[in-house]
């Protein structure tokens, strides 16, 4: 039997063993094993709570509680009511269970429990997945958050009083029943009401389907933005079912458990706001959008520094963050959408207004992007004005048809004579191996599209044509 807490190395929940040494000396009490200020405080909370419960503390002994692993430090309140369980099961108060118990909750002076709002991200530590072996047989939390962790399938015991422990066999208490996630009724999402014109919601299904990063470049008012959050809604219509690890960073970062990961951090955010770091190290904005979508409006108004240092994260999908003493991965697997304006007064361009801007004045604002960071995008448009009398296609066709294409378990294959065209575009074009890469992929998801059981010749032509961008004057 071990009783066990948990804390986030990075955004990835780690078991700590809550060890304990009761002996005869000198009056003592000391946590151990890298605590952090807050946890340091628990002492005094910690005893005044047993007293309250209705127990009697150690005074008259030597008590040193350990937090192994010891080189990982350990932060929270989280750990308050594991520490005083420990204490009271190992000066014989309440009995000990013959099996693997997590403890997540804080405590209140008058001996109650209060709920952490990071509790759901902790107790992930108890899935197989993260516990690398530990079998969690239960998680004892504060009642109010018995909800929150009913998802990962591990028995849940919900107290609110320490006194609760004070009986024979405390884990048997009756826990009411909850509402699992698949209980829930899904509402329908407010994408389906939308209606977008023919060139938006063939790219909406482009980047959905083929999950490709977006440039979006184009005077003010040609739906650059819309285009983004609209996407952020259909990917969060067809992914209403979240996977484990998505429930994870959600909890992690506080977000409802069932929503899209999305970042859209302000052109003004620091280097660390948008990669990680700090130190201890924080997850930043490209781990918030990991498994999703982060979106930089205004692109050329984030610092050139600030966009290159995003090129290593798109590729590897992951970012690490090293500190003196500390060593942390994030992950950063995400798709990338970026919109601006082509100059500072955004018209040039435009076919109804005409463009202020210098000459030197707007290549100078394009070039805050380099040629290495701009190649890392596999769709390249230009947007115009949506014209009034256009068709317009509805949110459910585009839900509908984007359903019944991620059904289709086979792919169209490439041909000879595709591979063939590629080759010969690619010549012809001057192509590099990344964009050989780009060009194969973005076609691949034009036929899926299209309905073709083989890449064609006129796949080729679209997905290339989205690299030869000629919508910014150091582009041509």
């Amino acid at each position: 039997m071990s009783y066990f807490s948990a804390t986030l190395l990075g955004v990835t929940p780690i078991l700590v063993e809550i060890e304990i040494d009761i002996s005869s000396g000198l009056p003592f009490f000391q946590i151990v094993g890298l605590p952090d200020a807050i946890l340091r405080e628990s002492k005094t909370r910690v005893k005044s709570a047993i007293l309250q419960g209705g127990f009697d503390f150690p005074y008259e002994q030597r008590v040193v509680l350990n937090l192994a692993p010891s080189k990982v430090k350990k932060e929270g309140s989280g750990f308050e009511l594991g520490l005083a369980a420990r204490i009271l099961s190992s000066s014989g108060q309440i009995p000990a269970p013959d099996f693997n118990v997590l403890f997540l909750g804080e405590l209140a002076l008058d001996g109650g429990i209060r709920s952490i709002p990071e509790v759901e991200a902790l107790a992930f530590a108890g899935h197989t997945q993260f516990s690398r072996g530990i079998k969690i047989d239960l998680i004892v939390v504060n009642k109010e958050d018995i909800q929150k962790i009913s998802h990962l399938g591990i028995p849940i015991l919900g107290v609110s009083h320490l006194s609760d422990f004070q009986g024979k066999r405390w884990w048997e208490l009756e826990t009411p029943p909850v509402v699992t996630q698949n209980d829930i009724v899904e509402r329908k999402s407010s994408f389906e009401d939308l209606k977008f014109s023919e060139f938006w919601a063939r790219h909406l299904m482009i980047a959905a389907l083929g999950g490709h990063h977006y440039f979006l470049c184009g005077p003010p008012g040609t739906g650059k933005t819309f285009f983004a959050e609209s996407l952020r809604l259909l990917l969060g219509s067809l992914n209403s079912k979240p996977e484990i690890e998505r429930r994870l960073l959600n909890s992690v970062f506080q977000r409802p458990s069932c929503e899209y990961p999305w970042a859209a951090p302000h052109h003004s955010a620091s280097l660390c706001g948008i990669l990680g770091g700090g130190n201890p190290p924080r997850a930043g904005a490209i781990t918030r959008a990991h498994g999703g979508v982060l979106f930089l409006d205004e692109l050329l108004e984030f610092s050139p520094s600030g966009l290159d240092s995003l090129r290593e994260p798109i590729e590897k999908g992951f970012i690490e963050i090293f500190r003196a003493g500390s060593h942390v991965t994030f992950p950063s697997r995400f798709q990338l959408i970026a919109a601006t304006n082509p100059c500072r007064c955004g018209h040039w361009k435009d076919l109804y207004k005409q463009c202020r801007c210098m000459p030197t004045v707007r290549q100078a604002y394009q070039a805050r992007m380099s040629g290495p960071f701009f190649d890392r995008f596999d769709i390249k448009v230009f947007c115009k004005r949506t014209e009034t009398n256009e068709k317009r296609v509805s949110g459910t066709e585009i839900i509908s048809k984007m359903k019944a294409l991620r059904e289709e378990k086979t792919e169209p294959v490439w041909t000879k004579s595709a591979s063939d065209g590629l080759e010969e575009k690619g010549n012809r074009q001057h192509f590099n191996f990344r964009t050989y890469e780009k060009v194969r992929r973005v076609a691949t998801t034009i036929a899926r599209i299209d309905g073709y059981r083989s890449i064609q010749l006129k796949n080729i032509t679209e997905a290339s044509a989205y690299q030869v961008f000629k919508g910014l004057e150091s582009r041509i």
